[in-house]
């Protein structure tokens, strides 16, 4: 292994998110860990950024947001259109 793993802080900061949520994520088991010693967790660079892969929001959701940036609000008629044709 050549890359360096990242100690809790480290990988809070890599994901933009408190040390707590790290800890969170590893106990909940949608973040793997190497532990290190008795109770020291390490976390690889790699399973960070399969961790942001695995929590993209689909399309919709995608194209929604991009619409709410453009217009500042998105209509129920509109987001249901999309619904539709999504599912067609």
């Amino acid at each position: 292994m050549s890359e360096r793993l990242l100690k809790a802080v480290e990988a809070a900061e890599f994901l933009g998110v408190k040390k707590t949520t790290i800890y969170a994520l590893t106990k909940a088991g949608d973040l793997p860990a190497i532990i290190v010693g008795r109770a020291h967790f390490r976390y690889s660079p790699a399973d960070l950024e399969r961790y942001i892969e695995s929590r993209k929001v689909p399309e919709l959701a995608k194209a929604v947001s991009e619409k709410n940036r453009e217009s500042g609000t998105l209509g129920q008629q509109e987001l249901q259109r999309r619904r539709e044709a999504e599912a067609a």
